[in-house]
């Protein structure tokens, strides 16, 4: 099995509500939109890493998730919640993948693609692209993870791509969800709710 971090601890400021309990189109939540999507790809355990609206999110958190972790200090960054990721993994995990909360519309057929290439190459870096340009989410080999957890955190988990161009496959994929991220109302109100912000909250 390969395990999934799904990073959620970012503080929202800009959208002004979790990103984790935003809506798509059909309804559901971004969370359960990529929990489902992880999980119907093979992707086990997922583990999902909140921070300070861990309070507001967990009690919408889908079953398709396996453990909820705590960031205590999620501004010092994404690396940082991708490293209290990495420390609860077994060890003897081959690898584990990287996803993000703002990237909802990551088409389930890319997850499954990736899924497919790792179980073939479980000692590679895995990158979805089109177009030549790199997307999200991302797959870490375990020979990678010492160097994770000990990179400086302003520099972000791309700084292990950097160091290591020859050790990513680049995953062909027809999918635009690879690069879409939501970070402020503007750009979620021009995808969603005819040019409204709308949570899960707004109907507890």
């Amino acid at each position: 099995m390969i395990p999934a971090i799904l990073l959620s601890a970012g503080d929202s400021r800009r959208m002004g509500t979790p990103k984790a309990l935003l809506k798509l189109s059909d309804g559901d939540s971004f969370l359960e939109e990529i929990a489902c999507n992880l999980q119907k790809s093979g992707f086990q355990p997922i583990l999902l890493v909140l921070g300070k609206d861990a309070s507001k999110i967990q009690p919408f958190v889908p079953e398709e998730i396996t453990r909820v972790l705590v960031n205590p200090h999620p501004e010092n960054g994404q690396l940082s919640s991708f490293q209290r990721g990495i420390r609860e993994l077994p060890d003897d995990v081959p690898g584990c993948l990287m996803a993000l909360i703002d990237h909802p519309l990551v088409a389930l057929e890319t997850y499954l693609k990736i899924a497919e290439h790792i179980g073939q190459n479980p000692d590679r870096i895995a990158v979805p692209s089109k177009d030549f340009k790199k997307g999200h989410p991302t797959y870490f080999p375990a020979r990678f993870f010492r160097e994770i957890l000990h990179a400086p955190l302003e520099t972000g988990a791309h700084r292990i791509l950097k160091n290591h161009p020859e050790e990513i496959d680049y995953i062909l994929v027809d999918d635009n969800g690879i690069f879409i991220d939501f970070d402020t109302p503007e750009a979620y109100k021009s995808y969603f709710a005819g040019g409204k912000l709308e949570s899960i909250l707004d109907s507890v």
